[in-house]
């Protein structure tokens, strides 16, 4: 978990693999933390048990609000930890990296948007 952390904590979210938004079924199949960004602008980050079920099919509950704010493109950091430990390190980027989007309303309309 502190090995994790520390390395989250301490890297650029804008080095990591990244994947355009509208090609989300590329990312792997593998639990991990994603970065949904426009630009040099984190606008969204979570965590995922399995980062390609997390965002196929424009099911991600945020997505609408991402696209909407112009993000195109999602950085990722595959781990082989636990889902407590995931949600553990989810809350310390957040803090660290404040996103724009997630403390608001999530918007549901049009939740199938074509990319």
């Amino acid at each position: 978990f502190t090995q994790v952390l520390s390395l989250l904590m301490d890297l650029d979210p804008l080095e990591l693999p990244c994947v355009p938004l509208s090609d989300k079924e590329a990312l792997p199949n593998s639990s991990g933390f994603y970065f949904v960004t426009k630009g040099a602008t984190i606008i969204y980050l979570g965590k995922a048990e399995n980062l390609r079920e997390r965002w196929k099919y424009n099911r991600h509950h945020r997505e609408i609000d991402c696209i909407s704010l112009g993000a195109n493109q999602l950085n990722y950091f595959a781990v082989d930890e636990e889902p407590d430990i995931l949600a553990a390190i989810e809350d310390s980027i957040i803090k660290n990296n404040q996103p724009e989007v997630g403390s608001g309303p999530v918007r549901l309309e049009n939740k199938r948007l074509k990319d």
